[in-house]
């Protein structure tokens, strides 16, 4: 019997380690795959297409919160002309009403008789008409003034009510378009955090990829050293499209003035919408939002730029500038307002932050 128990026991205590190596051989086996650089530029690209799109639709929405500001503030004005309009028929109805009472008063404080004392004391019938029509004339002419006056009065109250309403819906609208716009920070400052994270990942696969790189070069050259391209970024075209024929496209709206925010190189554009445009009449995408530049592309060393690269400035002030290589040290670009487009300022203008090549 005790041999029997102790079997029970020997095979639960079996089937019960059994079952909890079973249990840990079937957990998944979590392995951190490294992605290859082009799938995460791959994704960078798409990441700068969704930034740059939000970063224009947030400007558009502040460009109209600024409008309507303006609106308010203009309607603001109305209705405090309306007020002192308003203001000034009441004291001319009251006026007018005053003015009647003392009349009226005159009138009978100094005789102002009936219909019968009138013609009693008229010398003859004309007389007593042309009494009678001037006590009406003066009434008249009170009741008249005064309907005149309330008219006014009311046409401008129902204005006044009517602007408080345009305004009431104005800032109604400006409350929309506030929680729009807090909608695109979060969500721009969201993809933002994606961006970093991906260009983190980006820089982390690069230095693998050079590992590699470097050590199958030494593996090649039987274990000798090899010197890293970092410094010396010169990659190749991608494309037949010359940088040539895009510095001579570019160069034609020369001249043209810069509008922020503007989409037209004809009738305007800002530095990043230059950029944008220029590239998007050869048939290549490029990013809406200065700050996007920066990982589009292929890297370029200074020293190795060619005619049709980008250069990515580092911010400033929180404002980021890209421009187009123009060759011979010089670059064309939507330069500011006060300058427009322009094609003579140096390519080391200021700060650089990168440069790229997507020809």
């Amino acid at each position: 019997m005790i041999h029997k128990t102790r079997l029970r026991h020997s095979l639960r205590g079996g089937v019960a380690m059994a079952l909890v190596g079973a249990m840990v051989l079937s957990q998944p086996q979590v392995v951190e795959a490294t992605r290859s650089v082009s799938d995460i530029q791959q994704e960078q690209n798409n990441l700068d297409q969704e930034i740059g799109s939000l970063g224009a639709d947030l400007e558009a929405v502040v460009a109209s919160i600024a409008s309507l500001q303006v609106e308010i503030e203009q309607k603001q004005q109305e209705i405090a002309e309306a007020e002192v309009a308003l203001q000034e028929a009441q004291a001319a109805v009251d006026k007018q009403y005053a003015d009647m009472k003392l009349r009226i008063q005159f009138m009978y404080e100094n005789g102002d008789k009936g219909v019968l004392e009138i013609l009693l004391e008229s010398g003859s019938i004309s007389d007593f008409l042309n009494r009678l029509e001037y006590v009406n004339a003066v009434h008249s002419y009170d009741r008249d003034l005064l309907d005149s006056y309330e008219a006014i009065k009311q046409e401008v109250e129902s204005m006044k009510l009517g602007l408080e309403e345009e305004k009431k819906n104005l800032v109604s609208a400006e409350s929309q378009l506030e929680s729009q716009k807090a909608e695109l920070d979060s969500l721009l400052a969201s993809k933002k955090m994606k961006k970093a994270d991906l260009d983190k990942e980006l820089k982390q696969a690069q230095e693998e990829a050079r590992r590699q790189q470097q050590a199958q070069q030494q593996n090649n050259n039987g274990g000798g050293g090899s010197t890293g391209t970092s410094e010396n970024l010169n990659p190749p075209n991608i494309s037949n499209i010359s940088g040539a024929s895009v510095v001579a496209y570019a160069n034609q709206f020369v001249g043209g003035p810069y509008v922020w925010g503007g989409n037209s190189l004809t009738n305007g554009c800002d530095c990043s919408g230059f950029v944008h445009l220029v590239y998007r009449d050869f048939g290549i995408s490029v990013p809406r939002y200065s700050g996007a530049f920066a990982s589009i592309g292929q890297e370029v060393s200074y020293n190795n730029m060619q005619p049709g690269d980008i250069i990515v400035y580092q911010p400033k002030a929180g404002i980021g500038h890209v421009a187009i290589y123009a060759g011979n040290g010089c670059i064309v670009e939507a330069q500011s307002s006060a300058a427009g487009i322009t094609n003579n300022r140096a390519a080391n203008c200021r700060p650089i932050w990168t440069i790229r090549r997507v020809l």
